[in-house]
């Protein structure tokens, strides 16, 4: 299904912006090259997944699962807002990708 890949390239999207936002918010380094490399990730996949490539939905799956054990570790230490909010976007994404798998 193609719309599942436009989500995923969406979210990818939102992933770069938000490395790229807490780099110039709080200057953590480490926010932009994670946020742009998964954000990276996250796009080719969602590209992959409108070519109807196997890999592509298993890379963008794993991603999204590192993405979200990463925001809910990062609520747990800090209890920032931004965190709750991707880590609910990448649930969101995690629950659609493993709802729709079987029509991908």
């Amino acid at each position: 299904m193609k719309w599942i890949g436009l989500i995923v390239l969406i979210y990818g999207i939102v992933v770069l912006t938000g490395g790229l936002a807490g780099y110039l918010m709080a200057d953590h380094i480490f926010t932009l090259i994670m946020g742009s490399l998964l954000g990276a990730v996250l796009i080719g996949g969602g590209c992959g997944i409108i070519k109807k490539s196997p890999f592509a939905y298993s890379l963008s799956l794993g991603t999204v699962l590192i993405l979200f054990f990463s925001f809910t570790a990062r609520i747990w230490l800090t209890g920032r807002i931004s965190a709750v909010y991707m880590t609910a976007l990448a649930l969101i994404m995690l629950l659609t990708l493993l709802f729709f798998r079987k029509k991908v």
